[in-house]
């Protein structure tokens, strides 16, 4: 879970941090570049209650959404490159701000799946050794690559991808947490 939040998170910032001068680069003015991360706030809080309430739905599959909004998160930023107008941009931060707030709305929940009720609140304060971490190196990587290249488009390819493979890693691990399970059963 650490290894896979770590990758996720080394590109989650980017989008924050980068936005508004990548759409500026693009010819939108600066009072709208402002308000795409409005949307990206406002469909973040929905998506926080959204996603765990789906989750309760459809009895506790926590650590599947949460894979699945890391990779609607990764698809999201792979697309990112391809806008070119506010409203293209204005749909990248509502669908990357519904999957961000889902990811933050349901890990707490992924915690007491995997770790149990007794130990979720000790799993969570480790993972956020992973928040911490990796996002301090996910934005200025990116910036560097901007600075070298003139262009935001790699890096945000590289963490779209970083994120993928992170959603494949969420996968694989409640394919194992299941198998366990069966075993114990």
């Amino acid at each position: 879970l650490f290894a896979g939040l770590f990758i996720y998170l080394f590109g989650f910032s980017v989008p924050l941090t980068h936005l508004p001068q990548c759409v500026q680069d693009q010819g939108v003015n600066a009072m709208d570049a402002s308000r795409l991360m409005s949307i990206f706030g406002v469909v973040n809080a929905f998506g926080r209650m959204f996603f765990a309430y789906l989750g309760d739905c459809l009895g506790g599959p926590y650590l599947l959404i949460f894979s699945g909004t890391v990779l609607g998160n990764g698809v999201a930023i792979l697309m990112l490159p391809f806008c070119r107008s506010f409203a293209s941009f204005a749909a990248f931060a509502a669908g990357c701000g519904l999957v961000a707030g889902g990811r933050t709305g349901v890990l707490s929940l992924v915690c007491c799946q995997l770790f149990g009720q007794q130990l979720a609140s000790r799993a969570y304060a480790s993972l956020c050794l992973a928040f911490m971490l990796s996002q301090t190196f996910g934005s200025p990587t990116v910036a560097l690559i901007y600075d070298e290249s003139g262009s935001y488009d790699a890096g945000f390819f590289l963490v779209g991808a970083l994120m993928l493979t992170a959603s494949l890693l969420f996968v694989l691990l409640d394919l194992r947490r299941a198998r366990v399970e069966r075993a114990a059963d």
